[in-house]
This record gives structure tokens, sequence and C-alpha cells, in this order.
């Protein structure tokens, strides 16, 4: 997102039509998605 890379879970909201990146470590924080952010899926990570 915006030339970063991160492996997050990616959760979307229906009810606030928007999405975040959620961190699957406490010390990392989620990210909102907004409209003005360059961003795209690159692959999927299995755990």
């Amino acid at each position: 997102m915006n030339g970063d890379s991160y492996v997050k879970k990616i959760v979307f909201d229906d009810d606030r039509k928007n999405c975040r990146l959620i961190s699957l470590n406490k010390r990392y924080a989620d990210i909102e998605i907004k409209k003005s952010d360059d961003f795209k899926i690159v692959g999927v990570v299995i755990i």
C-alpha cells in the first residue's frame, strides 16, 4: 500500500463501506484503507 508491503489479514466492513488491514501481531497497529490509498492484493498467505 502506497509503496510499502504488508502481511496482514484484510477485513471488509460493509456497514462502514471500507476495509482494514489487521495485524496478527499486537505490537503493530491495524491500517484503515482509504479511497485515496494506492492498494492492491498481491498474494495470499495460508496459516
